[in-house]
């Protein structure tokens, strides 16, 4: 069971709603506050599928736009259920998925690490399909793979692995129209240390993120 927001946090919510922040320097147009829904699949609980969609619908009609998820959460059933969720809201949300978090997955089943150019391709197909969208508006690397060159993760990441028809969010920065991701991002406290990452710093894809999850 997922339960309701506590008072405190939808007055929190009411009070920044019309409070909008750009996500690192390129990135999208976010709300203060996001809603992040690891616990509506795992680890609080029997999950409440219904529920737990109320409480996306009740912090989407207050503002909260930015939805994060992983593919990890409950092995993909996270973003199932935020897919049923945003049927006919869609508009509204900046949709956060991250992948390459095999041990909290399970192991995963691609053959390939978390971090292999060729599992970020399963996994963002995969991840398309779940969420029942064309274009994921923020795509991230929820751990860092020691075994491959970080450089070859985030160029994966950046690829095309579908085509995107929905017109991409508010931004300084509108990726290619057929990528099927719109910005990039890694966890800050994973990989900010990667000096050798600096130079992805500048493009306008990247987004230096900080996720505590």
């Amino acid at each position: 069971y997922f339960p309701p927001m506590p008072e405190a946090w939808v007055i929190f919510i009411q009070e920044q709603r019309m409070k909008q922040k750009q996500l690192g320097k390129n990135g999208p147009m976010v709300s203060a506050q996001g809603l992040g829904c690891m616990g509506m699949s795992i680890f609080y609980g029997q999950p409440d599928d219904a529920s737990s969609i109320d409480t996306i619908h009740r912090a989407l009609d207050m503002g909260v736009n930015m939805i994060v998820t992983s593919d990890a959460y409950g092995n993909g059933s996270n973003e199932t259920l935020i897919g049923k969720a945003l049927v006919g809201r869609r508009d509204k949300a900046v949709v956060c998925t991250k992948f390459g978090n095999l041990a909290l997955a399970g192991g995963g089943d691609t053959g390939f690490t978390g971090g292999d150019p060729r599992h970020v391709v399963i996994a963002c197909d995969r991840s398309l399909k779940r969420l029942g969208v064309d274009a994921i508006d923020l795509y991230a690397l929820h751990r860092v793979d020691a075994t491959i060159p970080i450089e070859e993760t985030v160029g994966a990441m950046k690829r095309p692995c579908g085509v995107s028809r929905r017109p991409p969010p508010s931004s300084r920065f509108a990726p290619s129209p057929r990528s099927t991701t719109r910005w990039v991002a890694a966890k800050m406290k994973s990989c900010w240390r990667y000096a050798r990452l600096k130079s992805l710093f500048a493009d306008p894809a990247w987004v230096p993120w900080r996720d505590r999850t």
